[in-house]
């Protein structure tokens, strides 16, 4: 029988590195990826999380997985940054997390 592939959206933190680790653990051929929305300074964020790429890499490096940052600045900036300006600028309150769930997670990335 072969390995089915599963592809693990990473986060740099402990529970998508234990999933990947179970995953594996059960015979599946795993792979990860983490999504980058921004680059340059993170003004406002703590230092850790500048971090979270490298921390999901060496987390892959570890379980011998395959991992990969794909970059979605701009679709993030296009679909969530300025749909939640605009949202904002026009009175209402949008929920930047159901734009981006929407249109990047459960859309282009999976």
């Amino acid at each position: 029988m072969d390995r089915q592939s599963v592809l693990v959206a990473m986060s740099g933190g402990v529970d998508s590195s234990v999933a990947a680790y179970l995953l594996i653990g059960e015979g599946y051929s795993v792979s990860g990826a983490m999504m980058r929305l921004f680059s340059g300074p993170s003004v406002g964020l703590p230092e850790d999380t500048q971090d979270d790429a490298g921390d999901a890499a060496a987390a892959a490096l570890a379980l011998g997985m395959d991992f990969s940052v794909l970059d979605f600045e701009n679709e993030f900036r296009r679909e969530v940054i300025e749909k939640f300006a605009d949202g904002y600028l026009s009175g209402v309150t949008p929920n930047p997390c159901l734009l981006c769930n929407r249109s990047l997670t459960f859309g282009l990335f999976a």
